[in-house]
């Protein structure tokens, strides 16, 4: 063999060996920041924590100081600002998941007190954007904020088109019973995915919801008109992989779950008829009127 095709060979078996031999540049993942819901801590948002971690993505989990809410949602919001400022870098966006109330505090950091601008992704889970009616059975400040038609989530409501400026992702179950109506959780400006989970504190424990939650993470920005998956949105496996009909599939549920909501409602309007006319009067009072436009 000629000389110089020695040479050659050795050049390009020595590009081979570097190419193959160099490590692999991982994609750098968003850091995440996980709030959660009234009465609950950091612990409530374990399992989830865990799954993300799991996917590459470093995770700040709060606990709240006034967990039952007695100061109030813009307080624990404020309480988000500082942990943000002071934990993640200036100037590099990240996503935030609040669960139950904890969906409502992230929610006002990002319209209220500049998360727009540090923010990539907002995703709630089991929130109650146009309120609930259980929430008048406390007397904390952030259950009164969290009553429908309050002037709380009227404010909140009246330029939630900003909200556009983010991925804003809804999830939510008919088989809620703390969010009633559970189509609370439905929101404008919000990709809303129904997902068939059984009860409300499983919605950040049920493997599949977590699925879901991360998918919704791992979509392009560009792609958020496209919403998720449908398997994801039923918060099974993606369309395509091997998915036999069980004991948790939409099909099965699907019909209970819609019995289920619509018992939802009957009970949320029995409980606000119960403490309007018969209720303490500090239950019975709202900030604001109920207002249709909200529905």
């Amino acid at each position: 063999m000629p000389s110089w095709n020695v040479h050659w060979l050795l050049v390009l078996m020595a590009i081979t060996a570097q190419v193959t031999s160099a490590p692999a540049q991982s994609v750098k993942q968003s850091q995440v920041v996980l709030i959660h819901g009234i009465g609950d801590d950091s612990s409530k948002m374990e399992r989830l924590r865990r799954h993300l971690v799991s996917t590459g993505r470093e995770v700040h989990a709060l606990a709240l100081r006034a967990n039952w809410g007695q100061s109030g949602i813009d307080s624990q919001a404020e309480e988000v600002r500082q942990y943000v400022d002071a934990h993640l870098p200036q100037g590099e966006r990240f996503d935030l998941i609040g669960f139950s109330m904890g969906g409502i505090v992230a929610r006002y950091y990002v319209q209220r007190l500049g998360g727009l601008e540090r923010v990539r992704r907002l995703v709630t889970v089991s929130s109650p954007h146009r309120g609930t009616i259980m929430a008048y059975l406390l007397g904390t400040k952030a259950s009164r904020q969290m009553r429908p038609g309050s002037a709380f989530l009227r404010d909140l409501a009246s330029d939630a088109e900003q909200l556009a400026r983010v991925g804003f992702t809804s999830f939510w179950t008919p088989f809620d019973l703390i969010i009633l109506p559970a189509s609370s959780s439905i929101v404008r400006g919000a990709k809303c995915h129904r997902v068939w989970c059984l009860a409300h504190p499983l919605m950040v424990a049920e493997p599949r919801c977590l699925r879901a939650i991360t998918a919704s993470l791992d979509l392009p920005l560009s792609d958020s008109a496209a919403g998720l998956p449908r398997g994801f949105a039923l918060g099974g496996k993606p369309r395509g992989s091997a998915n036999k009909p069980g004991l948790l599939s939409a099909r099965h549920w699907r019909p209970l779950g819609n019995l289920v909501q619509h018992h939802n409602l009957l009970l949320g309007k029995s409980l606000e008829l119960l403490q309007r006319g018969f209720g303490p009067h500090h239950l019975a009072s709202t900030d604001h009127p109920h207002d249709p436009a909200l529905q």
